[in-house]
């Protein structure tokens, strides 16, 4: 039972989690106390016993439990073995696995990087000095019988430091003293811990005014919380291509390039993850100073900061929403500092030919220096009626809405845009056997729009089975200040029409910058709609048969169908910047 690759798995699983300890004067210090005050990354989950019994008893965990798929694999081999393994251990400690894993990491589980050696450590205070030593030695046990039923030698090695026993398994060196157990890649790491817990010195990472002043601030119920010493990164020249202040591509930019400023000036990084039985929560924070994003990036955060996003739009039935302010003309201005040398040459490139296509005009400053910096993404799912041509693979449509200057005389320039862009799509389409696009115009009392529809395909066998280029009616709508340009006809029509909601709730003299919502309804009914064709690609890239197939993709959609939604927002005050993501069940 014990001669199981599986289990050596387990068995190293559980000492990273577990470490074995000796000694019997208990150290009441934390683990700030004892770490060097070159610690420049520090994570910690307090409670690890509330946290296991949240996760394993959690209902979501319950459901993917009683999955078929997850039933079947859990009848497979290589998990029987694991199972096993840790049936061993717990019949050795007399303890099931859970309160072995609690009692050995009872009073906190920690993670730091080190600056000056460059090391990681994992630390573990634990919640009695009995539990450590007999899991030790079981383990030790089971890996020297492993490796001996295989004619290999024991892998695991025992030295002594300061007359503390220390097993080493290749380049992971593990000790204890006291109720802490420490386990370290860097061997002078691992000293400089133990010579703190045995000779109680000061100069720790406690005694840095900046982290003490920072945990003080924290909220001692958080599930997991970690600081990063970004100013000590920095200096040392570590991580040079995340705080280079440059992105790879112009979307990455337009997505990050904010934090990436923030990132360049801000002294640290905090971040926490709660959970609980309907919702996983995760946050980050930093120090902020609006005037780090500088000329540059204004057009992220707005003239002094004060850029919003606008409300979602009210009434649409999206499967995502994305609202935000950038200024994308002055972002497309100022590429030549925000972006590497081969996004400014795509860019350039992209320059020229838009220009062409909007009659000589400049793209960056004319065409996109026209429109408001409030922007709005949606994504939609479409609904083909039962007489109407249907594409075989049902995209979901996208939009984006934003604000015209001055709608007057932009109105026509982006008529007549748009206008020629379907003429050169059908010419092009033509050539490829593609359908062409049919223009059409209408006004109403609200709003007037102008449409492309792709024309109905004569030699088609199947009208509900066409092709994909029949998910797009190209259209752009005109309400006022309002412009919409969309991948399909109703969703043009439903942005052009709808109102915006109210503004989301939030604290005063916060400022959000950043709104994002994915709802898995609206998900899991766009899967539904191509369940057929996920079942074909199923069969195809899996090897699976039909049914195979089917059970794997119905599982899909049943756990997709577990969740309400995921939202992220990023938001700014004159003194933080702070990100969230919040996942929640039904």
């Amino acid at each position: 039972m014990t001669n199981t690759p599986v289990l050596r798995q387990s068995i190293a699983v559980l000492v990273l989690l577990s470490w074995a300890g000796e000694g019997a004067i208990a150290d009441d210090r934390t683990a700030a106390e004892i770490l060097p005050p070159s610690t420049v990354i520090f994570a910690e989950v307090g409670q690890p016993r509330n946290v296991l019994t949240t996760v394993y008893d959690h209902e979501l965990v319950r459901r993917v439990e009683g999955l078929d798929q997850v039933r079947a694999a859990m009848e497979k081999k290589p998990l029987l073995d694991f199972k096993a393994g840790i049936a061993v251990v717990e019949s050795q400690m007399g303890l099931p696995w859970r309160r072995i894993v609690g009692q050995a990491a009872g009073q906190g589980l920690f993670i730091a990087v080190d600056a000056k050696t460059q090391g990681v450590v994992l630390l573990a205070h634990a919640a009695d000095e009995t539990t450590p030593a007999r899991l030790i030695e079981t383990l030790a046990k089971l890996a020297g019988a492993d490796a001996k039923s295989k004619g290999a030698p024991d892998p695991v090695k025992t030295e002594a430091y300061r007359g503390i026993k220390v097993y080493a398994v290749e380049k992971l060196h593990v000790a204890a003293v006291a109720d802490w157990l420490v386990a370290t890649n860097n061997e002078e790491l691992g000293r400089q811990v133990v010579d703190r817990v045995v000779d109680r010195s000061p100069g720790s990472l406690a005694d840095d005014a900046q982290f003490a002043a920072v945990r003080r601030g924290e909220s001692p119920s958080t599930t997991l919380w970690a600081y990063v010493n970004t100013a000590t990164l920095r200096d040392m020249g570590l991580a040079k291509k995340l705080f280079d202040g440059q992105a790879d591509n112009p979307a990455a930019e337009l997505l990050l390039g904010g934090i990436l400023s923030t990132l360049r000036q801000t002294p640290y990084v905090t971040a926490g993850l709660d959970v609980d039985q309907r919702q996983v929560r995760f946050f980050a924070s930093a120090p902020y100073d609006r005037t780090w994003a500088g000329e540059s990036r204004e057009y992220f955060f707005g003239p002094q900061g004060s850029g919003a996003a606008p409300p979602r739009m009210a009434g649409i039935d999206s499967i995502a929403c994305l609202c935000a302010y950038r200024n994308v003309s002055a972002m497309w201005l100022r590429a030549g500092d925000l972006l590497n040398e081969k996004s400014n040459e795509d860019l350039a490139q992209a320059e020229s030919g838009l220009s062409t296509l909007f009659s000589g005009k400049n793209f960056g400053e004319d065409i996109l220096g026209a429109v408001q910096p409030e922007l709005q993404v949606v994504v939609a799912r479409q609904v083909f009626a039962k007489d109407q041509p249907a594409p075989a693979i049902k995209l979901p449509a996208i939009g984006l809405v934003a604000e015209l200057k001055d709608p007057v005389a932009m109105q026509p320039e982006l008529r007549r845009t748009f206008q020629s862009l379907i003429g050169f799509s059908n010419v092009v389409g033509a050539m490829n056997g593609q359908p062409q696009l049919d223009l059409d115009m209408e006004k109403t009392e609200a709003a007037q729009f102008v449409t492309a529809t792709p024309l109905p395909d004569p030699n088609a066998k199947d009208p509900s089975s066409l092709k994909i280029n029949y998910n797009f009616s190209p259209s752009i709508a005109f309400a006022g200040n309002r412009f919409v340009l969309a991948s399909t006809s109703s969703l043009a029509h439903a942005l052009a029409t709808a109102s915006a909601s109210s503004a989301l709730p939030h604290e005063a003299n916060r400022v959000v910058n950043t709104d994002a919502v994915l709802r898995a309804d609206a998900l899991r009914e766009i899967l539904i709609d191509n369940r057929g064709q996920l079942v074909a690609q199923n069969m195809l890239k899996e090897g699976h048969n039909k049914v195979e197939a089917e059970q794997a993709i119905d599982g899909l959609l049943e756990l997709v169908g577990w969740f309400d939604q995921m939202a992220l927002s990023l938001d700014t005050t004159d003194s933080e910047l702070r990100l969230s993501l919040d996942i929640s069940l039904k």
